[in-house]
C-alpha cells in the first residue's frame, strides 16, 4: 500500500484481484512457447518466435505487477482504491458517504472465490466498482463491519456540546479541532474560540 493513512487511521482489510485474472494474460506466453517449439522443429522463423515469446514474457511481468499495486484498502476512516505500476493512481470513499455494499457473483465466481462488489457511495467520485476481487463477501463483510463501527463511534461522539460543524463539508467534529478530519478543512488559530458551529 502507498497511500499515506491519516492520523488514527489503520488498515483493517486490503483486497486484490483474483489469480483467475492472470490466466488470460498467460495464454500469448503459451503460444509464443509453442511456437518456438515448432520452429525448432522446422527451422524457420526462429528469431521471430523468440521476439514474441519476449514481448509475451514482459507483457505477462508487467500484469503480475499490477495485480500486485491494484489493491482496495477498507480503513476505520475510508476505502480506498489504489492502482497503478509506473504512476500512482488512487480514489477515496469516506465511510460516513457510503450507501451501500453489493456483491454479484457467476457460477465460475462461487466456485473459484472470485466475484464483484459494487460500493454505493454519494461521494463525487461515484460509485465503486471492485472487479474480480477475491473472497468478495469477506470485502463486502469487512466494509460493513466498519460501517457499524464508525456509525456506532458517530452517533457517541457527536455530543453537541463538545461538537461543532465543519463549514466546508458540515460534518460533526470535536470543538477543539483545528482540522476536519472528513474534508481536511482547516479552522483558523483567531477563529477557534468565537467559533460556534453555526
Amino acid at each position: 500500500m502507498r497511500t499515506k493513512l491519516r492520523n488514527g487511521e489503520e488498515v483493517v482489510y486490503l483486497a486484490k484481484k483474483h489469480w483467475i485474472t492472470l490466466v488470460m494474460y498467460s495464454f500469448p506466453l503459451v503460444l509464443a512457447i509453442g511456437l518456438i517449439v515448432y520452429t525448432k522443429t522446422v527451422h524457420s522463423f526462429e528469431d521471430l518466435a523468440f521476439i514474441l515469446f519476449a514481448v509475451s514474457l514482459v507483457f505477462f511481468i508487467y500484469k503480475v505487477f499490477e495485480r500486485k499495486f491494484d489493491i482496495w484498502v477498507v480503513t476505520n476512516y475510508r476505502i480506498i482504491d489504489e492502482s497503478g505500476v509506473f504512476s500512482h493512481n488512487f480514489k477515496e470513499s469516506p465511510l460516513e458517504k457510503i450507501n451501500n455494499v453489493n456483491v454479484r457473483q457467476t457460477l465460475v465466481g462461487r466456485m473459484l472465490g472470485f466475484g464483484n462488489v459494487e460500493v454505493q457511495t454519494a461521494a463525487e467520485g461515484g460509485d465503486t466498482i471492485i472487479y474480480d476481487a477475491e473472497d468478495p463477501k469477506k470485502l463486502q463483510e469487512a466494509i460493513l463491519n466498519v460501517l457499524q463501527e464508525y456509525e456506532q463511534h458517530s452517533h457517541n461522539y457527536t455530543n453537541p456540546v463538545d461538537s461543532k460543524e465543519c463549514p466546508m463539508c458540515a460534518e460533526m467534529i470535536k470543538k477543539k479541532a483545528k482540522i476536519c478530519r472528513f474534508c481536511g478543512y482547516r479552522f483558523e488559530e483567531e477563529n477557534q474560540e468565537g467559533y460556534n458551529g453555526e
